[in-house]
């Protein structure tokens, strides 16, 4: 009658690509909303709404450090507004609305603390905030005629990505401006001009177009459907030295690039990478990637979207789910301890990772019933407080700005589901495995731990004779962690299946748990 302990059951995270009964005994074969972190297994943060309600359907996010306090300005098919979490200001041009269609893809950032917008439609000029009008504004000294479908900073200058002059579209092309004065927009974009810095390139050399670019350390990467390609300053007549870095991967969409600690996180055509500048090195073979190509909407792939959550040491790549519209998961890596999650998030068009100001407090007295060590928070914070920073993420339906990470409900303080699933287990000691022997499993006891009020957990054991069987559960069996020990079942098979489900709203995490079984036999 061994007890086979399995730990360190959030070392290994979850991997799809691989069949379950070759994975090692403390991964996961599947599992929904749960984090793992600290080698544990913990229920991940719902959302909550806040802001109150924008005033148009927010589409893209940005988050802005403005002289008179930190807000965030978001912008729809036609407005842009800003918030401080109270107030939301139509900051549009007096011009006239926009005319970006019904799905546009916004890109932009802060140029010397001014905020820059532009829209891929190429039916708009690029904007940038006028603070003397308190405005947007059509950029200034942009040229007549001439549209873009992305638009970043890169230091004290600005890059166009794929042109349109004067009806002609470019798609290889990187137009750049000359270099702007502090606290200014650049004064001229005239590539004509030899007394200026203000040059463009067409990068030709393959057929894939150009989806963004984003800046690492002192380099603009440049991000083709098909290469990657480096853009340094040199000065001179030059200006820019151009470089191709590779041409055997490419990027899947705009947004689909975001840095973290002088890398790039990147989404690929087939792969998701992250490159130091020199080389991409993949980070999801063999776990995830087969998994997230085949579950990505091949209609909607475009509006896929990267995003950090740099106080979790996350990536999180929010996609359309095929038969879906709006990003409905979360595809997130936990670069620490290089582990693979998936996440519900709530038909998202954009997020953003920036201070979000609730209002909202928490005590440290309220977090009872756990240890300090397995606290979500971070000591001193609220669980919501006005210096933090948070993901903030935007939906049309309903008309929202959610904060994410913040509760354990979903915006509209619903309960949801949360579970990991092992199936395959052929351990039959600790320390060993045997897939040919039969299996008798009579007691499961689950190690968890909780924060509030405890969590009634639904725990299933199943069996399969062969790898190509389905499973055959027992349960649901309740476990209550604050007076039961274990669930008693009686499961007999070679392979053996756990999964530990929650449907309610309590946070609790789970750091291991133990088998009783006894080998019957052969079959």
């Amino acid at each position: 009658m061994p007890i086979v302990r399995i730990e360190n059951v959030g070392s290994r995270g979850i991997i799809q690509d691989v069949p379950p009964h070759e994975l090692p005994v403390e991964a996961w074969s599947d599992g929904i909303n749960v984090r793992f972190r600290n080698n544990k297994v913990q229920k991940f943060p719902g959302e909550s709404a806040v802001m109150g309600t924008p005033l148009v359907a927010p589409h893209w996010l940005l988050p802005w450090n403005d002289t008179a306090g930190y807000k965030w300005i978001y912008a729809s098919t036609a407005k842009v507004y800003h918030t401080d979490g109270t107030t939301h200001t139509d900051i549009t041009r007096t011009s006239g609305d926009y005319t970006p269609g019904a799905r546009p893809l916004w890109s932009g950032g802060v140029l010397t603390g001014i905020p820059i917008l532009n829209h891929d439609a190429l039916t708009d000029y690029p904007q940038a905030y006028d603070s003397g009008t308190s405005k947007l504004v059509d950029l200034p000294n942009w040229p007549a005629n001439t549209y873009c479908k992305i638009i970043r900073p890169f230091g004290s200058f600005l890059v166009a990505l794929d042109v349109t002059k004067s009806g002609t579209r470019d798609p290889y092309m990187v137009k750049w401006s000359h270099q702007a004065d502090p606290g200014a927009v650049p004064s001229s974009w005239d590539e004509t001009d030899d007394t200026l810095q203000a040059g463009e390139n067409s990068l030709i050399q393959t057929h894939g177009y150009i989806l963004d670019g984003l800046t690492l350390g002192t380099t603009f990467v440049i991000y083709k459907e098909d290469a990657i390609w480096g853009m340094q300053f040199i000065g001179g007549p030059f200006v820019f030295r151009f470089y191709e870095v590779t041409q055997t991967v490419g990027i899947l969409a705009p947004r689909c690039v975001k840095e973290f600690y002088r890398n790039h996180f990147v989404v690929a055509t087939d792969d998701i990478f992250i490159f130091d500048g020199n080389r991409p090195r993949s980070i999801i073979g063999k776990r995830m990637r087969d998994w997230f190509f085949s579950a990505l909407s091949q209609s909607y792939y475009r509006y896929t979207f990267v995003t950090p959550n740099l106080a979790r040491r996350e990536m999180w790549v929010c996609f359309v789910e095929e038969g879906q519209t709006y990003a409905n998961k979360a595809l997130i890596w936990n670069w620490e301890d290089d582990t693979w999650t998936v996440r519900d998030i709530p038909n998202l068009t954009h997020m953003g990772f920036g201070q979000v100001n609730t209002g909202s407090s928490d005590s440290f007295d309220a977090s009872a019933g756990v240890t300090f060590d397995n606290d979500s928070g971070t000591f001193g914070d609220a669980a919501i407080a006005p210096a933090n920073l948070r993901l903030l993420g935007g939906t049309t339906t309903p008309q929202l700005l959610h904060l994410d990470d913040s509760s354990y409900t979903d915006s509209s303080s619903a309960a949801y589901t949360s579970y990991v699933e092992r199936t395959g287990l052929t351990v039959v000691s600790p320390g060993s495995v045997d897939p040919s022997v039969v299996k008798f499993v009579r007691r499961v006891y689950p190690k968890v731990e909780w924060m509030g009020t405890p969590p009634t957990l639904n725990v299933y054991v199943g069996f399969q004779d062969s790898p190509s069987d389905p499973v055959t559960w027992t349960g649901p069996l309740a476990y209550d962690p604050s007076t039961d020990y274990h669930v008693d079942c009686r499961v007999r098979g070679r392979y053996i299946a756990v999964r530990f489900e929650d449907t309610g709203s309590a946070n609790w995490t789970l750091s291991g748990y133990e088998l009783d079984l006894d080998v019957v036999g052969r079959r």
